[in-house]
């Protein structure tokens, strides 16, 4: 994919419309390799979805050569039929420019910015001089994203750098930021001093009928949509069609049927978000259930109990989704395999 910088914000207007999802990599059984056959499976399964992009999780245990097979393996099989991102989270700021360009090259639409472990963020100046270099990269469109796992607050009471993005929002590469807080007022901040400048998500489901509703939000990205839905029951995506459509009594109608998974889904989510990790295991089961691929995946990673998958198993059918053939069993070794030996605790 290739659009030119000056017409990437109204490319993004045009093209971030509905949901954008997680792809996590698949492992060998061993683990030491990426499972290519597993990858694709995910990469199809994305778009049987419904998403208007597919976004890889290349922070998964994976080396600097591992990130870029990944990216390969990703654009190559959506062939140009979504978008394919992902996030900057290289171990320093030359892996992040190299993986920009590397990204650009092989016809990725989008990056995330993320923040490696060694960046000092100790003051405007620097974060902006960051920016600047991941903008002027490569011509990939750029999405910002504020957590506050970040610990901005010495920057702006609310976390979000406001100082940094009042000085880089207007960049023509600049096209959207994702703003994965639970407060509404930073979020409400975000609304009302960008989007006339790039587009603003979030990707908490919780927040979506007021987002879409008050603030005319187009987009939703990136994160686990499987959750809450199959291919053939795409709930997640009804949800944002009827509420972009003003179908608000459908949307909540469709929300209030979802209860049964936020109940599992929520306490989990909850217990990890501010610790800045993510249950991948988890994550890659909730995409099993609706057909995915599956397996665990590199530590560092948490452990998915047999309770866990029951649990979680339960509240999907709660919700009237029908679950993949495939059992708990399987779950661990993934799909793609054709082993059925399991790891789990």
């Amino acid at each position: 994919m290739h659009v030119p910088r000056a017409e990437l914000k109204a490319w993004a207007r045009e093209h971030f419309v509905g949901a954008e999802n997680i792809v996590m990599p698949s492992f060998t059984p061993d683990l030491r390799s990426l499972d290519e056959a597993g990858i694709r499976l995910d990469v199809r399964q994305s778009i049987r979805h419904g998403v208007f992009s597919l976004f890889c999780a290349i922070e998964t245990g994976l080396s600097h050569d591992e990130k870029k097979r990944f990216l390969e393996i990703a654009v190559d099989e959506a062939g140009g039929r979504v978008c394919v991102g992902f996030p900057l989270q290289g171990d320093s700021v030359a892996e992040n420019l190299e993986l920009v360009q590397h990204a650009d090259a092989i016809g990725a639409s989008h990056a995330m910015v993320s923040y490696p472990q060694n960046l000092r963020l100790t003051d405007e100046d620097a974060l902006v001089r960051y920016h600047e270099q991941i903008i002027e990269a490569s011509d990939l469109a750029i999405v910002l994203f504020h957590n506050d796992k970040f610990g901005l607050h010495h920057l702006h009471p609310s976390g979000l750098p406001v100082g940094v993005y009042d000085r880089i929002a207007e960049r023509d590469t600049v096209v959207a930021v994702k703003v994965s807080v639970m407060d509404l007022a930073t979020l409400d901040l975000c609304f009302e001093r960008y989007a006339g400048t790039m587009l603003v998500s979030t990707p908490t489901v919780l927040q979506l009928p007021l987002a879409m509703t008050h603030y005319d939000m187009q987009w939703t990205g990136a994160w686990t949509i499987e959750a809450f839905q199959t291919p053939e029951q795409p709930l997640i995506i009804e949800l944002l069609d009827a509420l972009r459509a003003g179908r608000r009594g459908q949307a909540l109608g469709i929300f209030a049927r979802l209860g049964p998974l936020f109940g599992a889904f929520g306490p989990r989510l909850a217990r990890m978000m501010p610790s800045g990790t993510y249950h991948w295991t988890f994550f890659k089961y909730l995409q099993y259930l609706s057909g995915g691929n599956g397996g665990v995946t590199r530590a560092p990673a948490m452990r998915l109990t047999r309770g866990d998958m029951a649990e979680i198993r339960g509240a999907f059918e709660a919700c009237g989704l029908q679950p993949a053939d495939g059992s708990d069993e399987q779950f661990a070794a993934g799909r793609s395999s054709g082993r059925s030996e399991a790891v789990v605790g």
